[in-house]
């Protein structure tokens, strides 16, 4: 095996009970809360990223041309 230990109590029913982490178990609900903050950043983050990529290439060319985007000229 992995040496991984389950942290989840088992049910009420088994037979034999299997050896849980109840500390850990409580810590569960924080690290998935966690995760799913860290998914929908990343949601978030993606298509501003994507943008700056595009953007980027297309500012260092209008740069090195001698085009600017001030608008006083």
């Amino acid at each position: 095996g992995r040496g991984i230990r389950p942290c989840l109590p088992p049910r009420a029913t088994r037979t034999t009970p299997a050896r849980s982490n109840q500390p850990l178990s409580n810590l569960r609900p924080r690290l998935e809360h966690m995760f799913a903050k860290l998914k929908d950043w990343r949601r978030c983050a993606h298509p501003v990223f994507s943008a700056f990529c595009l953007a980027a290439p297309i500012l260092f060319w209008s740069n090195s041309c001698g085009l600017t985007l001030d608008s006083t000229r």
